[in-house]
């Protein structure tokens, strides 16, 4: 059971996890396009943003996507990776597993589409410096 105060994003009523703000649930998150087929995820396949960056920045997040083999699995894969990064409703199968406030933001649509743009801009960066990075992975 979940219960909020801000339109569009819910917190868990668990007793347990009255001070945990990883069990924020929100109806909106970000969604990204597959721009480059790796062995996991399918070329073009949506994907969700879902976890957070271990760490390492903007450079890598946990995503929930179809597999190649219709599956959908979750996998870490880094930000230059995908594409049209947008807000989008989280369908309800996958809103427990979409964690917003990774991010730092309350799960609104608006704050989303905020976020969304900056990834966006972030992720096209990474591409401009280093357009050869995947053949440059590939021979280490």
């Amino acid at each position: 059971m979940v219960t909020s105060d801000v339109p569009g994003s819910e917190r868990c009523s668990e007793p347990a996890h009255d001070a945990c703000d990883w069990c924020a649930v929100s109806e909106y998150g970000i969604v990204a396009n597959v721009a480059e087929v790796d062995r996991i995820f399918r070329l073009g396949a949506k994907a969700w943003l879902s976890g957070g960056t271990g760490g390492n920045g903007w450079d890598e997040f946990k995503w929930i996507a179809t597999s190649r083999g219709g599956r959908i699995v979750e996998k870490w894969a880094p930000t230059w990776r995908f594409t049209n990064f947008r807000a989008a409703w989280i369908p309800e199968h996958l809103r427990e597993r979409v964690y917003c406030q990774l991010l730092g933001m309350p799960g609104t649509r608006a704050a989303m589409e905020a976020r969304a743009a900056e990834l966006n801009a972030y992720a096209d960066e990474l591409r401009t410096k280093h357009p050869q990075r995947r053949a440059q992975q590939e021979r280490l």
